[in-house]
């Protein structure tokens, strides 16, 4: 098909010829789109509440797993974990607690409200300090092994 006629809303017919039209794909908000070879795909670039958490999730054990090798722990070597997170300008510690409420074991986790809690040894065990982020907030763990 080289050309196509089209009637217009007033009754007037025109014939287009493929090199008078352009066609683009024009993504939906929340969506990429890219054309190539002939084909197109969309992808979805929401990040819905169970996608952030499952982030928030993989980051906090990517802090854990840092600072347990900076503390020399092995990997198999069970530890207790406490936290505090001192700067939150996103509100980070109500998403953290959530997520580690649904998908770790309590026991070995603990937050404390108070960062001198942490950072004087109040928590009373010998353990290992790590000062990280996620996101904007900073986040103080204590390991102990």
């Amino acid at each position: 098909m080289d050309s196509i006629e089209i009637t217009l809303a007033n009754g007037e017919s025109i014939r287009l010829k493929k090199e008078d039209l352009i066609i683009e794909a024009v993504p939906k908000p929340g969506y990429e789109v890219i054309e190539r070879d002939g084909y197109t795909v969309a992808i979805l670039t929401t990040v819905t509440p169970e996608l952030a958490d499952e982030g928030l999730a993989r980051d906090f054990t990517h802090l854990i797993q840092t600072a347990r090798k900076m503390a020399g722990f092995s990997y198999d070597m069970p530890v207790k974990i406490y936290y505090t997170v001192p700067v939150d300008p996103e509100g980070v510690a109500e998403n953290l607690n959530r997520v580690l409420t649904n998908r770790v074991l309590l026991e070995t986790i603990k937050k404390e409200t108070n960062t001198e809690t942490i950072a004087t040894g109040l928590v009373k065990k010998v353990g290992f300090l790590y000062k990280g982020e996620l996101g904007r907030a900073v986040i103080i763990l204590k390991l102990v092994g």
